[in-house]
């Protein structure tokens, strides 16, 4: 196996393991654009997981308004 076949697999399985903890997340907390994320999520994922962390605090502040 090369080291390109490598660092994809690599990749993939790091994408993957963080995509399941942000589904997590969403899937746990309460606020009420949940299901768009979730939609964000399936649609583009490494652009969900990179997002969702930094909006996420915003989120829980609103939901508890």
């Amino acid at each position: 196996m090369n080291a390109f076949k490598l660092s994809l697999i690599v990749g993939i399985v790091l994408l993957l393991i963080a995509w399941i903890i942000v589904l997590t997340d969403v899937l746990r907390s309460r606020f009420p654009e949940r299901n768009m994320w979730i939609i964000y999520l399936i649609i583009t994922p490494p652009l969900a997981v990179l997002v969702y962390p930094i909006v996420r605090e915003k989120l829980l502040r609103n939901a508890k308004k």
